[in-house]
């Protein structure tokens, strides 16, 4: 549809369609000064369904409404009104952003109840415009901006790379064991996810080894599953080098048992500490230090392939994998890059990993068996189980990736992120920021709950996540929720931590070009709590085209990626 031949006219009639067929309305009910709250009782979701019809209609990207239910909730308690009861000049600024800055009405000093009534059919049609021709005052190329992926690898337990890793997950396997990295006797916990050495070692051996020395054990994974996605996607092929860039969630490396007795030694307890005889000393190697610096991994990968572009290291917990993935995308839309290497890794199977885990009491410490002990959403979960690996996509600008011939295995439809601000140790018990981040991630890509085919669940096993989860899906898809398939990765996986992001991206992006659904394996006594389908125990052969991956960090930091098959 050409801009320039769009009428204020034709943008009422496709609103008033959009209202029809949304609100079921009266289409003789439907005016200029139609309030659509007030005369015709919107609420969020039906703003997001007309925002969406809209945004099919004329190929734009519309603000959002919904949060007009929630402005307290949206600025925090006392800050989007005064001590008269008056909207703050945040609240209106914050406001203007969120609607559009269409309604001039709108005013600090205004009462909160007069807000729906401002909201009218005049008002949206006058915003539309105001899009349209902003959108035509942009280049096509930035207007249409597209982020598809054209690589991805990983490490896993159950599989030296992705292919072999979702081959052994489709077919339901475990890669939880008993822990052998370090002695476990005495810990309640003793088991998690390992990475087989010999397949690190295999790579090791047949590639540059300049870098090793600074790798720490969550590197070299990212190493293996980078090397993957980058030839999958012939990067080597791009001249211009200051147009990849490097985004990847990390922690750096947990201190030794061995370090800090090393160090104590320097210490006499009473607040000083013996620098001189520390030096002096030596046998503490200073590439210790770096190895824990979190963005290390991020700043080794940029150098090992020669990555100029803009370089993040995202350190988020449990979501650091996909606000990776999520963020990197941003950079591809704004501009400012045409391809990025994302993802995430870690490796924390070690004394100090599991000992803070142990110390909070949300590892599993009830199980029959190490392949039995991660159970999402069966009533008998007790834990999550902590496992390392590596994942790692390559995004690219669509109109970039057609130039150079690059095959493409999938399209990143829209990204949402949220933070719970409840407890830094807790989920909020409602999973408001869970709801945030997927309902944004949809808004995102233009699209709707109805759009959406199946969850790959955040899903760790532990009782108040899976609750919480599970409870922020019905809030979101309403009655539908038990009809899509959820599925938790980590139930064969354990939870890979900062790689868990990128590793269950590139598993849903797999599951959907070969229209499987994998499993929730241990599911063997329903919650009648957690009553979604939830795939139990054997993969699903269902053709799907649109997937959300959630992932809810510890702390309350919540990402959602939303993905689709790649269709030209």
């Amino acid at each position: 549809m050409k801009q320039n031949l769009i009428t204020e006219q034709k943008v009422f009639e496709e609103l008033k369609k959009a209202v029809v067929e949304t609100l079921r309305s009266d289409p003789g009910s439907i005016r200029p000064d139609t309030s659509f709250i007030r005369d015709l009782g919107a609420e969020s979701l039906d703003f997001l369904d007309i925002n969406y019809r809209l945004e099919q209609a004329f190929g734009i990207k519309m603000a959002r409404h919904f949060v007009l239910e929630h402005m307290e909730e949206m600025f925090g308690e006392g800050s989007a009104i005064d001590e008269n009861g008056k909207l703050t000049d945040k609240a209106v600024a914050v406001l203007k952003i969120r609607i559009g800055d269409n309604i001039p009405e709108l005013k600090p000093g205004m009462d909160m109840d007069e807000i729906p009534g401002l909201i009218t059919a005049s008002s949206i049609v006058k915003g539309v415009m105001d899009i349209l021709k902003r959108y035509s005052e942009m280049s096509p190329e930035f207007s249409k901006r597209r982020v598809v992926i054209t690589g991805y690898g990983m490490i896993t337990p159950l599989g030296e790379n992705a292919e072999k890793t979702f081959e052994n997950a489709s077919k339901g396997k475990s890669g939880v064991d008993y822990i052998s990295s370090f002695e476990t006797r005495g810990f309640p916990c003793q088991i998690g996810g390992q990475i087989n050495n010999a397949w690190l070692d295999e790579f090791e051996n047949s590639t540059d080894q300049r870098l090793k020395k600074y790798s720490y054990r969550g590197l070299r994974l990212m190493r293996v599953a980078a090397a993957e996605a980058y030839q999958q996607a012939r990067l080597h092929e791009i001249e211009d080098r200051a147009n990849i860039g490097v985004s990847l969630g990390s922690h750096g490396e947990n201190p030794s048992v061995k370090d800090i007795m090393f160090l104590h030694r320097f210490y006499d307890g009473q607040g000083h500490w013996d620098a001189k005889g520390l030096l002096q000393t030596g046998g503490y190697p200073y590439l210790n230090f770096f190895r824990r610096k979190p963005d290390a991994a991020m700043s080794i990968l940029a150098t090992l392939y020669n990555c100029k572009g803009p370089a993040l290291s995202i350190v988020s917990a449990c979501a650091a994998g996909s606000q990776a993935i999520g963020e990197a995308c941003r950079i591809i839309q704004d501009g400012k890059s045409s391809v990025m290497i994302a993802g995430g890794c870690e490796a924390t199977l070690d004394f100090m990993g599991m000992a803070g885990f142990i110390l909070l009491k949300a590892l599993c410490e009830k199980y029959s068996a190490p392949q039995k002990a991660s159970r999402p959403f069966d009533r008998k979960r007790n834990g999550f189980v902590m496992s390392e690996g590596a994942g790692a996509v390559v995004l690219e600008e669509l109109g970039h990736a057609r130039s150079r011939g690059a095959n493409i295995f999938g399209e990143l439809l829209g990204y949402g992120v949220s933070a719970d601000a409840y407890r830094i140790t807790d989920t909020h018990p409602k999973g408001l920021g869970a709801v945030l981040s997927m309902k944004t991630a949809l808004e995102d890509a233009s699209l709707k709950p109805d759009d959406v085919e199946y969850i790959n669940a955040h899903g760790t096993s532990t009782t108040q996540n899976d609750l919480t989860e599970t409870r922020a899906i019905k809030e979101l898809f309403g009655d539908r929720a038990k009809d899509i398939p959820v599925s938790s990765n980590k139930s064969m996986l354990g939870h890979t931590i900062a790689a868990a992001g990128a590793i269950e991206c590139i598993i849903t992006m797999m599951g959907i070009n070969s229209s499987t659904i994998l499993p929730t394996i241990n599911y063997e006594f329903p919650d009648p709590k957690c009553d979604l389908d939830y795939v139990p125990n054997e993969a699903r052969k269902k053709e799907h085209r649109i997937a959300i991956s959630n992932s809810f960090g510890f702390g309350g930091q919540n990402a959602c990626l939303c993905l689709g098959r790649f269709e030209g």
